[in-house]
């Protein structure tokens, strides 16, 4: 194998190696790598005339020519997919399990936790119709479905800690239900979750204990109870 045919293969397995770890659905992965195939062999076919083109010199200096050509390329490829990955993208099929994989794994705080003002309609408009109490603090988030999602932190029952998560999908995301199940449909590290959709928000619940605790938190009833400036449920 000549040195051009050694560099490509080694090109090959350094962009794998950074790639092996994203986390995509398989039908958004396969298409994502197929264009970046595709880009590969256009800058191939584009750059190797400018490598001929150019007056005789040593083989060192001509193999240091097309290792910055690669490298400015890999750069390129690994930048438009750090791109593609942290865009808010469509989640036709994504489940409970793996929303609060997301959230535990992946989900970035936004600065402090901030006590929760009831005059902020901004941060009031993200809680569940369906949530029994009124939450202690929140903190912005940065996800893959939402770049400003919120997390409320909740006042703790018995010694448990619960938070609930809220993200603005934008019909992103479908096939959750349309309120709290009468279960959680998982349990994480000791918590139990569930997920469920109001119009375009998305929310993750993580409770610790036992299902009373779950059901202590939300109210599982045909409708949502309208909320008070208070923060406490209407009557």
């Amino acid at each position: 194998m000549n040195d051009e045919g050694q560099e490509r293969d080694a090109l090959d397995e350094w962009v794998a190696d950074r790639l092996a770890d994203v986390r995509l659905p398989a039908d958004r992965r396969a298409k994502s790598l197929s264009g970046i195939e595709a880009r590969l062999r256009e800058h191939a076919t584009r750059e190797q005339p400018a490598l001929t083109v150019h007056q005789p010199q040593s083989d060192k200096l001509r193999r240091r020519w097309r290792w910055t050509v690669v490298g400015l390329l890999a750069s390129g490829v690994c930048l438009s997919w750090a791109a593609l990955t942290m865009l808010p993208g469509r989640w036709d099929s994504i489940g409970a399990n793996e929303l609060a994989e997301r959230a535990e794994n992946q989900w970035q705080a936004l600065g402090q936790w901030q006590a929760v003002r009831w005059d902020n309609e901004n941060v009031v408009g993200s809680l569940s119709s369906y949530l029994r109490e009124s939450p202690r603090r929140w903190q912005h988030l940065q996800t893959d479905l939402d770049r400003e999602a919120i997390v409320f932190d909740l006042p703790k029952s018995g010694g448990k800690a619960a938070r609930l998560y809220a993200l603005q999908v934008d019909g992103r995301l479908s096939g959750l239900p349309t309120k709290p199940p009468q279960q959680p449909q998982t349990a994480r590290n000791g918590q139990w979750v569930a997920a469920w959709q109001e119009g375009d928000r998305v929310f993750v619940l993580m409770v610790g204990g036992s299902t009373r605790d779950y059901w202590d938190r939300v109210r599982l009833g045909s409708s949502a109870v309208a909320r008070t400036r208070s923060g406490e449920p209407s009557s």
